[in-house]
């Protein structure tokens, strides 16, 4: 496929015909990782959508380094390069484990002797590869997402103390969130940092101090402009006066590379994602989610149309936001259309792509006799983005905002949980159009697609099942 560069080089320089299959085998918090299986072997491929390729090129710089020494063994890099719609990939021979990653126990080999041939290979790699320049390397490159500084130096002790000490050590004096919170926000003290989870994205802390709590998130990989995205969605969401949501206070660059938010510390109720509060009964609760929800969809609409003033994030998949003055248009192209594009660059998946490319020329009748308003929406309302705070009021994080039809809204009610008195209470505020019904499985569409691009192949039947029943149902 001409814009799948992946692709385009397993079929040329890979020396492929076929492509017989693509498995997402998981990765961690910074890279998606899968396996492509081919008539000439496979491949593993490792995906950034955020990051450009000179991550990947510092890593097949390594990785070819240890390989050219014949001693252990590492997977020869084969291809570094930058995806079309953003990020970078890097394609190297695909090894097959004797057993599950981080197990050192072989079958063929006992735990003793595994460790002997590791010591000993390893110390042959080290034997084998010295450099002429000193100590460094020819790139800089990054340690786990953190930037490595590599300048040669000749001298090992200055080295280690500058670029290996020195830079983190300069960083915690070099703190632009201490700097503001003890500045702007008003602290003359932190009392307390407190790491407090985050997803596969983002690390969250808590800074306690004397003039209140502040909630923190830092990305080590992607610049600001991913939190300028979310801090413009809050604010939007926070200035409508309706439903509670995080206020954002600052955003900037981290000075050894990745970006922070600084927002509102809320004293949740219960665990986040749980919506039974001890102050508020769930029925109670699930009424007040709908209504101020609705009373938010209502308060806040656009004069540009649908879209949003910056490009977001739904997940780490770029969200596309050019305003467009027809609901139909933006959802088609910049909703479904991008989503189907991705599966069909990352998986090759034609079928998807086609079906629902079809479907999405022809949703004209789905909306006959509806009035369409571009309404603020949260964009991504999961039960893990629903949460109260400590007086049983409902709070929603974590947004993927934009102003789209307000039924889109309740694309992730397959895990959100909202139940018939979220829906008696929020039609009060803004009636039920007709078709509703009919379009609910429309605007999951795009949640299970953009699954399917995140996490693999076991959301792909539920979003080709719904593209089909609606091909079946408008008669395309």
């Amino acid at each position: 496929m001409s814009d799948d560069p992946i692709r385009e080089w397993i079929l040329s320089e890979g020396k492929a015909t076929q492509i017989r299959g693509i498995c997402p085998i998981g990765g961690g918090c910074i890279n998606r990782a899968t396996r492509y299986d081919t008539d000439a072997g496979s491949f593993f491929v490792k995906t950034n959508r955020s990051i450009g390729p000179s991550m990947f090129e510092g890593e097949a710089l390594g990785l070819n380094s240890m390989y050219e020494t014949g001693s252990i063994r590492v997977p020869k890099p084969y291809k570094v390069g930058s995806l079309p719609t953003g990020g970078s990939y890097i394609i190297m021979e695909f090894i097959e484990f004797g057993a599950s990653r981080g197990n050192q126990h072989s079958d063929t080999l006992p735990f003793t002797a595994f460790q002997s041939a590791l010591g000993r290979k390893l110390a042959e790699m080290h034997k084998a590869a010295k450099s002429e320049k000193g100590f460094g390397f020819h790139v800089e490159n990054t340690i786990g997402s953190t930037p490595q500084i590599n300048t040669w130096t000749s001298d090992w002790i200055e080295f280690y103390a500058e670029h290996r000490l020195g830079k983190p050590l300069a960083a915690m004096s070099d703190d632009p969130i201490r700097e503001w919170i003890l500045s702007e926000g008003k602290a003359t003290q932190i009392r307390g940092i407190c790491p407090i989870g985050g997803g596969c994205i983002n690390r969250a802390t808590r800074y306690d101090t004397d003039a209140g709590s502040f909630f923190v998130k830092t990305n080590r990989s992607i610049g600001p402009s991913m939190f300028e995205g979310e801090a413009l969605g809050l604010n939007s969401m926070y200035e409508t006066g309706s439903i509670r949501v995080p206020k954002p206070y600052k955003v900037g660059s981290l000075p050894t590379g990745g970006s922070y938010i600084i927002m509102e510390f809320i004293e949740f109720g219960a665990s986040r994602g749980n919506q039974h509060s001890d102050t508020l009964p769930f029925t109670a609760f699930q009424s007040a989610l709908g209504r101020k929800l609705a009373e938010m969809h209502k308060a806040a609409k656009s004069e540009k149309g649908f879209g949003f003033h910056v490009e977001n994030t739904i997940g780490s998949t770029p969200q596309i936001n050019t305003w467009t003055s027809d609901w139909i248009e933006f959802y088609a192209e910049h909703r479904l259309g991008y989503q189907l594009k991705l599966a069909r660059e990352q998986y090759g998946d034609s079928t998807i792509y086609e079906r629902g490319q079809r479907l999405a020329k022809n949703l004209g009748p789905l909306f006959k006799n509806v009035v369409i308003e571009p309404c603020l929406l949260h964009g991504d309302l999961w039960s893990g983005n629903i949460t109260y705070d400590k007086n049983g009021e409902p709070v929603i994080l974590d947004p993927a905002c934009y102003y789209g039809h307000s039924e889109a809204e309740f694309g992730m009610s397959w895990c959100a949980g909202f139940g018939g008195d979220f829906y008696k209470a929020y039609f009060q505020v803004m009636p039920e159009q007709p078709g509703f019904e009919q379009r609910r499985d429309l605007y999951m569409l795009y949640h299970y697609l953009n699954h399917y691009n995140l996490f693999g192949s076991g959301y792909r039947s539920s979003s080709l099942s719904i593209i089909d029943d609606y091909l079946r149902m408008l008669n395309v």
